[in-house]
């Protein structure tokens, strides 16, 4: 399904910002024949993210807000600047879609629902 939403206004999908991060901070640090599928989700604390070992949900919250820190949102409904967090940004494009008429299947597949009554 192409991302309509976030073509036309230009905004990073949680998706797209999780690809972004694997791609900079994971995947250029994985030890050598260590295949990105096989690499941990979340790598242990004080080690550095190669793909051998798991880190804190603290170490992985600080990399996704040191990646909003340098791509600044704006709230749309208080014209603030966004505090960057996963649940925040995620409850952001929700409310974005509602506010641009998304049909509610379409809000449902973003937010990982089976469908829009769950």
């Amino acid at each position: 399904m192409k991302d309509v939403y976030a073509m036309e206004t230009h905004l990073p999908t949680p998706s797209h910002v999780l690809q972004m991060d694997i791609h900079e901070n994971v995947k250029l640090r994985l030890s050598k024949g260590v295949p990105l599928a096989e690499a941990p989700l979340f790598p242990k604390p004080r080690r550095p993210i190669d793909g051998t070992s798991y880190c804190s949900i603290r170490m992985l919250f600080r990399i996704y807000q040191d990646f909003l820190g340098s791509t600044p949102l704006i709230s749309p409904i208080t014209g603030e600047l966004i505090k960057g967090n996963p649940r925040r940004v995620r409850h952001t494009l929700l409310t974005m879609l509602v506010m641009v008429g998304c049909a509610a299947e379409v809000i449902a597949t973003y937010a990982g629902h089976a469908s829009p009554q769950s």
